[in-house]
C-alpha cells in the first residue's frame, strides 16, 4: 500500500502497489517536464572574474558576517598558513 498525498484536495490517498512483489521506482518528477533553472541573464550583464585575494576578502566578510564561530576559526587557520610571496624574501641564497 502507498499512500499518495493531493496536496489541492488536502487528502491521503491509499493506493494498493502491483501485486507479485514488483519493484516501483518512484520519481519526484513528472515525465516531459524541464526541470533546469532557466534564469533571465539581461544582455549587459558582465560576470566579475576577481583576482584569488579579492574572492578571499569576500568570502572572509561573509564568513564574518554570517559564519559561525567554528567556521571563522577554519578561516583564520587556513589564511594564517598560507605562505605569501612578500614574506619570503631572498629565497635563492
Amino acid at each position: 500500500v502507498l499512500g499518495v498525498y493531493h496536496p489541492s484536495t488536502g487528502q491521503l490517498q491509499l493506493v494498493q502497489l502491483a501485486a507479485g512483489g514488483e519493484i516501483i521506482r518512484m520519481e519526484p518528477r513528472l515525465p516531459g517536464l524541464q526541470y533546469e533553472c532557466q534564469l533571465h541573464v539581461p544582455d549587459d550583464f558582465q560576470e566579475e572574474d576577481g583576482t584569488r585575494e579579492q574572492r578571499m576578502a569576500d568570502n572572509k566578510k561573509l564568513v564574518d558576517s554570517f559564519g559561525s564561530t567554528r567556521r571563522r576559526r577554519q578561516l583564520t587557520a587556513r589564511e594564517e598558513g598560507v605562505v605569501r610571496v612578500e614574506k619570503l624574501g631572498d629565497a635563492g641564497g
